[in-house]
């Protein structure tokens, strides 16, 4: 986990939201839309003050993602149909947090790509495309958001498969990344899906505790991410300090690393 106080901070709040909703519902409007806000903006001020292992410019964007997307939570459940404001709010939430690894994308999946590419176009056209005409600017939108978000989950994955600019592939940082994406991905899903009409048992459940697992474990991933880039950056000085031998087995573990 990312530090003791962020997941204990984090989990009782999701826990206290939970037990004075008798379990997520909408029962006192103000009551709902603070405790449902309030974890995420309290990891996101966490993270702010120095909590974790994030770093500079990456412990800023990893702040305002949270914040951003904390926002959006209050949105979402102040109004009826708050779902494109807050759709804003967590598109600018992604931009953040993709911010602190798009970068070190090497190769895109290519399998992966397209799979999320179709269920993207099904999930539009049966889904957003019937509401153009009536909504062209909210429709639009929502399509932006699930533009962003597939892509995240798209980078994501590519990252864990094919490794990034500084680890090889299936890194820990990179799973979690992967494994945080895809349930986020889910859970705007699964709440397209509610909004939609469709019944789903223990729906407000479901969709929030995929939403708040996702939240804690990408930021885990970014946190294991900050102390494994740190540890190559010295691992490497090390190796371009130490003699050609060494520095070849250097070169092996870290490809970006080059022998004199």
């Amino acid at each position: 986990m990312a530090s003791a106080v962020l997941f204990t901070s984090y989990f009782v709040l999701i826990a206290l939201f939970y037990d004075k909703t008798d379990g997520f519902q909408k029962t006192s409007l103000i009551n709902y839309c603070v405790l449902k806000s309030i974890p995420v903006f309290a990891l996101a001020a966490l993270v702010h003050i120095g909590h974790g292992n994030l770093k500079g410019k990456n412990r800023t964007a990893h702040a305002l993602g949270l914040f951003f997307g904390a926002c959006g939570d209050f949105i979402i459940a102040f109004h009826q149909y708050g779902l494109v404001s807050a759709a804003l709010a967590f598109g600018v939430g992604h931009l953040f947090y993709m911010k602190t690894f798009a970068l070190q994308l090497k190769k895109v999946s290519a399998e992966l790509a397209t799979v999320v590419l179709l269920y993207a176009l099904f999930m539009n056209h049966f889904f957003l495309m019937p509401e153009f005409f009536f909504h062209p600017l909210s429709t639009i939108i929502l399509m932006a958001y699930s533009l962003i978000l597939g892509t995240a989950l798209v980078i994501s994955g590519s990252l864990y498969f094919h490794g990034t600019k500084t680890q090889g592939p299936k890194e820990m940082s990179s799973l979690l990344r992967f494994i945080g994406y895809s349930l986020f991905f889910l859970s705007d899903s699964l709440l397209l899906l509610v909004h939609a009409g469709f019944h789903l048992p223990c729906s407000s459940v479901i969709v929030l505790s995929t939403y708040y697992t996702s939240q804690y474990v990408i930021l885990w991933s970014a946190d294991i991410a900050e102390v494994d880039i740190a540890e190559y950056s010295l691992d490497k000085d090390v190796c371009i300090n130490n003699n050609f031998n060494k520095q070849i087995a250097c070169v092996d573990r870290y490809p970006k690393i080059k022998a004199n």
